[in-house]
């Protein structure tokens, strides 16, 4: 998380808080980017499965927001740890920080070995697996 928003707002590692330490790392993700003169709008939704029953995701090139330069942060399930999640029956899997542009694109990764990577249950998402998307844009 802290690598994909040091990539999303062209800062140094350094300079953004490492948000899986903290509690509620949303709202301290939501506080940086006011404090860097952004607002945030909302999240969109894409999930599908039995107990997670809503799809909100929606076509954002025909949304109003522009992001950050075009980019936005989403989530998606984890490459790295979602079959261990799922052969633990683990409801919470563990999601992973990739920035997007308007058309889905995952345009930025920041584990270098996930290149051409194809994210879990991305078949049955759509959307390059994209699980949701944080609106944060300028003020």
């Amino acid at each position: 998380m802290q690598a994909a928003i040091a990539s999303l707002f062209e800062l140094p590692l350094e300079e953004v808080p490492e948000f899986v330490k903290l509690e509620d790392s949303h709202h301290h993700l939501i506080q940086f980017a006011y404090e860097k003169g952004y607002e945030f709008y909302g999240t969109l939704y894409n999930f599908i499965n039995s107990l997670e029953k809503y799809r909100t995701i929606k076509n954002l090139k025909k949304e109003k927001y522009t992001g950050i330069d075009g980019y936005f942060y989403a989530c998606v399930y984890s490459p790295k740890y979602y079959k261990y999640c799922e052969e633990q029956d683990n409801i919470l899997q563990v999601t992973h920080a990739v920035i997007i542009d308007k058309n889905y694109n995952i345009v930025h990764d920041p584990n270098p070995n996930n290149i051409n990577v194809v994210y879990p249950r991305a078949d049955v998402l759509g959307y390059n697996g994209i699980i949701d998307v944080f609106l944060i844009d300028k003020k």
